[in-house]
C-alpha cells in the first residue's frame, strides 16, 4: 500500500440532513477469506526446533500465519486486528521462543513513517501482548526478505534481541517485558537498513551474530552485551544459519561465504550469478547446505534450473537441482517457483523436508536429496493479493477481483481457487494490472477492464461478452495512457469512458474500436494506489455519466463525450481525492451516493442537481451497494466507516455497517475475530444474492461477509 495524504475538496449539498438514524438489533454475520491462493510475498519462515509441524510465516503486507498441519493450510494470527492497527500487517520479524513452543514474538510494522512495535503470544499467535519495544520498521520495504531481526537466545528465554532499521539493536533479559539499546554494538547501520539478520549458535551459549548490513557481520560472545567486528565478512549478507559444529554460513548480494576456525571462504557456485538470498543448513548433517537466489530468477523453464543448489560436503562444491513443481493452485505458473525467494529451511523433524518461500506462495519437498525434488505450494488460507476494486453484477459469476501484480480472478466460487487469472493482453498473466471491470446494468454479462502491464508499461484494456469467461483486447487504445477507472453504459456496452492517470478522460462508442479524449473533466487520480471511485455510470439512463473531483460533480448527458459541472445549491461537503466513492442506485434514475472520507455521506435523486446529507457518520471509507432483502425493496446498503453520532458513536474506531432503508437505520455486522482490518481499500456488495458483501484489502486478499444461520 503508498501511503497517501488527506486532501479535501468541497462539494455542494444542501442543508436538509437525512433522518437521524436508530439502533436495531445487530445482525450476526460470519467472515471469512474469497480463496484465490497466495498471490503475496511470503518474507520468512521459521520452524520450532523441539515441535514437529509447528510452523510460522511472515508476510510483507498481510500479517503472519502458523501451519496447520491436519490439512495443509495456514491459519492467520492477527485477523483480529482492527483498522488503525494496519501498520501491523507488514511482517518485519518473527522469532519462536526454543525453551517454550507456546511461545512466539513478532515485530509488526509495514512502513517507516511510523511506529512498528514487538508483540508477545503465549499460546501459538491466538492471542497478542504488545511490549514496551516501539521503532520504525519496514515489512513492505527493501530488503523485507532478509533473515529474522528478532531472535530468542536458544539456552536463556529471557534474552531477545531485535535488529532495527534505523535505531540500532535492542536486547531484552526479561522475555520482552523491558528492552535497552546496545550501546556498544559497533556496526555502521545504513538508513533503512540497519542490522539486517541475526543467528544465535544453538551449540555454544552466549554466541550471536549480526550483520550490520553494508559494513560487515559481528559476533558476541556473551549474548549480544558486547561485539567484536569479523574481518573479512561480507558486508551485504541477507542471512544467516548455523551448522551443529559451529559453522557459520552466509549469502547475501556479493555470494556464499563460510566463517569456520576465525577464517572466512567464499563458496559461490561458479558462474555469473552472485546474488544468493537464502540458505539453509541440515539439523542432522553439518556439511549439508541448500542455498538459491536472491531476486527474479528470469521464469525458467519446467526442466531447468531455478537457482537452488545443494551440498554435501560443507560447500566446498554445489550442485544445481533441477524441481518439478506441482502447483496445487490452478492459476499459478509452475514456473514461478522460487521467484524472489526468501527463505529455504531444512524441516528439522521431518528427514528429506525443505520448505521454500517466494513471492506468491509457500512451497514444500518431501525430499530435497532427489535429483529431481518434486515440490508442491500450499496456499490455502493464506490469502495476500491486493485489489484495486470489486465488482459484482447482478448475473454471472458472484465476484469479480480486479488485482495487482496478477491481473484479477473471476470468481465462480468464493471457497474454492479460480481457475485461471483473467485473461492476458500481450505479456506473461503474473505481472498484470486491472484497476476496474464495469459491467452494462441492463446485459451484465457485457464486461470492460481497464489496465495493463505495469511492469512493461503497456497499457488499455479488454472487454468481455460471456462474463469474463473469455475476454479480447481493446481494438486500439491512446498510447502513453494509463487507465485507472471505467465505466460502461446502462443500455449500451459500446459506450465505455476511462479516467486516466493524471491525464484527460477518454470514451469509446464502439466497443473500444476507437477512442475520443472527454471534454468538461479535470485531469484523473495522480497514480494508482489511490482508492477513490470518481466515475461512475447511471444506472438506468444509458447516455448519463458521472464524474467527481475536487469537491465538485460532474455530469454528462451523451454517452461520456462531454462532461459539465453541476452547481448545486447551498452548504460545503468534503470530499477526498485518495478515497472519495461515487455510486448509482441499482434501478434509480438520477440517484448517486458520495461519500468524502471524513466528509461522510450524501444523496442526491436529481442526477446531482440537489443533495441530502447524512449526517450520523464521522468517516466513511466504503460503501455498497446490494441485493435488497425482497425484490422492490430498498437495496441493502453496506458502510466501512466510523459514526459521529447516533448508534454505535461510542464504538471506537472503524466498523462494518449495514442499513436495509437508506440508512435511516443501522446494523453493526462487523465480527471482532475477524475485524477485516489490513487497509480496507475497496467494497462492493452482490447484486445477486441479499446479505452478501465483499472487502479488498492491502495484503490480506478480499474477505467476504454474510449472515449466520442461527444455530450455527
Amino acid at each position: 500500500m503508498k501511503h497517501c495524504l488527506m486532501m479535501c475538496g468541497l462539494l455542494i449539498v444542501s442543508a436538509v440532513s437525512l433522518s437521524a438514524a436508530e439502533p436495531v438489533k445487530d445482525s450476526t454475520y460470519g467472515w471469512q477469506s474469497v480463496s484465490i491462493g497466495g498471490g503475496g510475498y511470503v518474507t520468512g519462515l521459521v520452524i520450532h526446533p523441539k515441535v514437529p509441524d509447528l510452523v510460522y510465516i511472515r508476510t510483507d503486507v498481510g500479517g503472519f500465519y502458523r501451519w496447520n498441519p491436519k490439512d495443509g493450510s495456514w491459519i492467520p494470527l492477527i485477523d483480529h486486528f482492527t483498522s488503525e492497527q494496519c501498520g501491523y500487517f507488514g511482517g518485519e520479524s518473527l522469532a519462536i521462543d526454543p525453551g517454550n513452543p507456546d511461545v512466539i514474538y513478532i515485530a509488526a510494522g509495514m512502513y517507516l513513517n511510523s511506529k512498528g512495535a514487538v508483540f508477545k503470544s503465549a499460546d501459538r499467535g491466538q492471542s497478542w501482548t504488545r511490549l514496551t519495544l516501539e521503532t520504525p520498521m519496514n515489512g513492505n520495504g527493501p530488503l523485507r526478505s532478509g533473515g529474522e531481526r528478532l531472535v530468542v537466545s536458544p539456552h536463556d528465554s529471557n534474552i531477545l534481541l531485535f535488529g532495527s532499521r534505523n535505531e540500532g539493536l535492542f536486547r531484552s533479559q526479561d522475555a520482552g517485558a523491558t528492552w535497552s539499546k546496545v550501546d556498544a554494538f559497533p556496526g555502521k547501520l545504513t538508513v533503512k537498513e540497519g542490522i539486517e539478520c541475526i543467528a544465535f549458535d544453538t551449540r555454544t551459549a552466549g554466541v550471536v551474530y549480526a550483520c550490520a548490513f553494508r559494513d560487515a557481520v559481528y559476533r558476541s560472545a556473551d549474548a549480544g552485551l558486547t561485539w567484536t567486528r569479523l574481518e573479512g565478512s561480507p558486508a551485504q549478507a541477507l542471512r544467516m544459519d548455523i551448522a551443529g559444529d559451529g559453522t557459520l554460513f552466509a549469502v547475501g548480494s556479493t555470494g556464499v561465504f563460510r566463517f569456520r576456525e576465525g577464517v572466512w571462504k567464499d563458496l559461490t557456485p561458479a558462474g555469473e550469478h552472485r546474488s544468493y538470498g537464502s540458505i539453509t543448513v541440515d539439523p542432522k548433517d553439518p556439511r549439508h547446505v541448500a542455498i538459491c537466489y536472491a531476486g527474479f530468477n528470469k521464469n525458467p523453464g519446467l526442466d531447468q534450473p531455478r537457482g537452488l543448489y545443494e551440498s554435501k560436503d560443507g560447500g566446498d562444491t554445489w550442485t544445481s537441482k533441477i524441481c518439478t513443481p506441482e502447483s496445487t493452485v490452478p492459476w499459478h505458473s509452475p514456473r514461478n517457483m522460487a521467484m524472489s525467494a526468501s527463505s529455504l529451511t531444512f524441516d528439522p523433524h521431518h528427514p528429506g523436508r525443505a520448505w521454500l518461500t517466494d513471492f506468491f506462495s509457500v512451497w514444500m519437498t518431501e525430499d530435497f536429496t532427489k535429483e529431481r525434488p518434486a515440490w508442491e505450494n500450499y496456499s490455502k488460507n493464506h490469502e495476500e493479493v491486493v485489489p484495486f476494486s470489486l465488482t459484482s453484477p447482478p448475473a454471472g459469476a458472484p465476484l469479480l477481483s480486479s488485482v495487482a501484480d496478477v491481473g484479477g480472478f473471476r470468481h465462480d466460487s468464493l471457497d474454492e481457487f479460480p481457475s485461471e487469472m483473467l485473461g492476458k493482453w500481450g505479456s506473461a498473466n503474473w505481472d498484470q494490472y486491472t484497476y476496474q471491470i464495469a459491467y452494462c446494468e441492463t446485459k451484465p454479462l457485457e464486461l470492460a477492464r481497464a489496465g495493463g502491464s505495469h511492469w512493461n508499461g503497456v497499457w488499455g484494456g479488454s472487454i468481455s461478452h460471456d462474463g469474463g469467461k473469455t475476454w479480447q483486447r481493446y481494438k486500439s487504445f491512446p498510447k502513453n495512457v494509463v487507465p485507472l477507472r471505467i465505466a460502461m453504459s446502462a443500455t449500451d456496452p459500446n459506450k465505455i469512458v476511462m479516467a486516466t492517470q493524471n491525464g484527460q478522460a477518454v470514451f469509446t462508442k464502439d466497443g473500444g474500436a476507437t477512442w475520443e479524449q472527454v471534454t468538461g473533466l479535470p485531469k484523473g487520480p495522480s497514480d494508482q494506489w489511490k482508492w477513490c471511485l470518481p466515475l461512475v455510470a447511471d444506472s438506468v439512463d444509458g447516455d448519463v455519466f458521472y464524474y467527481v473531483a475536487d469537491g465538485k460533480l460532474y455530469r454528462s448527458n451523451d454517452g461520456g463525450a462531454n462532461f459539465a459541472y453541476v452547481s448545486g445549491k447551498s452548504q460545503a461537503f468534503y470530499t477526498d481525492p485518495n478515497w472519495t466513492q461515487l455510486r448509482t442506485v441499482p434501478g434509480k434514475k438520477g440517484e448517486i451516493w458520495v461519500s468524502g472520507y471524513n466528509g461522510g455521506l450524501a444523496r442526491s435523486t436529481d442526477g446531482g442537481e440537489t443533495f441530502n446529507r447524512l449526517t450520523q457518520f464521522k468517516q466513511v471509507r466504503l460503501f455498497a451497494f446490494g441485493a435488497p432483502p425482497r425484490a422492490g425493496e430498498a437495496p441493502a446498503f453496506y458502510v466501512y466507516g466510523a459514526f459521529f453520532n447516533g448508534p454505535f458513536a461510542d464504538k471506537k474506531g472503524i466498523g462494518i455497517y449495514r442499513s436495509l432503508d437508506f440508512g435511516k437505520t443501522w446494523q453493526d455486522i462487523q465480527d471482532p475475530k475477524v475485524a477485516v482490518g489490513d487497509s480496507p481499500c475497496c467494497m462492493e456488495a452482490s447484486r445477486q444474492t441479499f446479505g452478501l458483501v465483499f472487502i479488498g484489502t492491502n495484503g490480506r486478499g478480499i474477505f467476504y461477509g454474510a449472515p449466520v444461520a442461527a444455530g450455527k
